[in-house]
C-alpha cells in the first residue's frame, strides 16, 4: 500500500486495444535462466514491469520478453498467444500472467516490509550472481559464507 517503485521499461509495444508487451533488453548473455528465475521467486522483474504496465500505464499486459544481445540474440519470457512471436518466450495464459504479476507484487511487499522492520541482511538468492554484480566490492556476502563455516563447526 505505502510502497512505490521506480523504473525504466527499455521497450514497450502497444497493441491495437492497448496491449502491452513489455521487451527488457539484456546486454551479456544473461538471459538463458530468466523465465525459471521469475517463476522460482528469484527475480521479480518481469511480473513488476508487467504490473507498472497495467496499473501506471492503464494498459492490458500481454507479454514480458527478456532479450539477450551479446553474441546471438536469444529470448526468454511470456506471452498469449501473439502472431509472429511463436518462437520467442514461452506461450501462455493470461491468468499465467496474472499469477506472474501477483507473485511478483507479493515478494516486493515483503520485502519492503522486511526492509521497514529493519532486516537488511545480505541473503543472495544466487551467489553466483555475485561474481558479477557490481556492488561486489562492498557488499557483506562473505560474512554469511563465514557465518555459515561458524554454524557449521558448532
Amino acid at each position: 500500500e505505502n510502497l512505490a517503485l521506480r523504473g525504466r521499461i527499455d521497450r514497450l509495444e502497444i497493441g491495437p486495444a492497448a496491449e502491452a508487451l513489455v521487451v527488457d533488453y539484456k546486454y551479456s548473455t544473461q538471459v538463458r535462466g530468466r523465465r525459471k528465475e521469475n517463476e522460482s521467486g528469484g527475480s521479480v522483474q518481469g511480473g513488476l514491469y508487467l504490473l507498472a504496465a497495467e496499473r501506471a500505464l492503464g494498459l492490458n499486459p500481454v507479454g514480458i520478453l527478456f532479450v539477450g544481445l551479446k553474441g546471438r540474440v536469444e529470448w526468454e519470457g511470456w506471452h498469449i498467444q501473439i502472431p509472429g512471436l511463436e518462437r520467442t518466450g514461452e506461450v501462455c495464459t493470461r491468468e499465467r500472467l496474472q499469477e506472474l504479476m501477483d507473485a511478483a507484487e507479493q515478494a516486493a511487499s515483503r520485502a519492503h516490509g522486511g526492509i521497514l522492520a529493519g532486516r537488511i541482511e545480505v541473503r543472495p538468492a544466487d551467489r553466483k550472481k555475485c561474481d558479477w554484480c557490481d556492488y561486489r566490492d562492498i557488499c557483506r556476502v562473505e560474512a554469511i559464507a563465514e557465518d555459515d563455516v561458524r554454524g557449521a563447526g558448532g
